[in-house]
């Protein structure tokens, strides 16, 4: 039974060792650092535990070397294996950041409904209305509406995304249109 005490022991040292040197390594930022050094404690007090453990043997709550040692050279062994079989996982399974930003900027907020359409209000019916490609005065133009309804996909500040010329996006100001359910 005593074994088994001495490595938990020693393994609760090497996880504390190893969250405290990757934690304090990967901080981005002075708070993230901060909240690492909140941990370095626990890491200390195991360090501190096992060196007594080593220098001064009647501090030692086992007292044999043999039962120290096998403790020691299993806890070693076993989380080399978890670290090394985690490594591996990260490296055959790389996220891309880059998939995750794209796949955020395409989400339109608030999500359309099927009966969200725009259409022109009718003082403007007669008039060409321009359709752009951005949500600018400056932007290109890339067509006009006509007096018919068109999906909205999102509204952004002034300007309506509306599904334009064979679901192509395009953008028209709040002033010239109005929504119908």
């Amino acid at each position: 039974m005593k074994i088994y005490k001495k490595v938990l022991f020693y393994y609760c040292f090497l996880t504390a060792l190893f969250i405290s040197i990757s934690g304090i390594l990967s901080s981005q930022n002075t708070l993230q650092l901060l909240s690492q050094l909140i941990f370095l404690p626990v890491t200390l007090y195991f360090s501190y535990s096992i060196l007594v453990q080593l220098i001064d043997k009647k501090e030692s709550p086992i007292k044999d070397n043999k039962v120290n040692m096998s403790a020691l050279i299993v806890t070693v062994v076993l989380f080399l294996f978890l670290l090394v079989s985690r490594t591996i996982n990260i490296v055959n399974n790389p996220t891309k950041k880059n998939d995750s930003i794209k796949k955020i900027s395409k989400t339109y907020s608030p999500k359309p409904t099927p009966s969200s359409y725009i259409v022109l209000k009718k003082e403007f019916e007669k008039d060409k209305i321009n359709v752009r490609d951005s949500s600018s005065t400056n932007a290109k133009i890339i067509g006009t509406l006509e007096n018919k309804p068109y999906l909205m996909v999102a509204k952004k500040t002034s300007w309506f995304e509306i599904i334009f010329d064979n679901k192509i996006n395009g953008f028209v100001n709040e002033k010239f249109v109005e929504i119908k359910q």
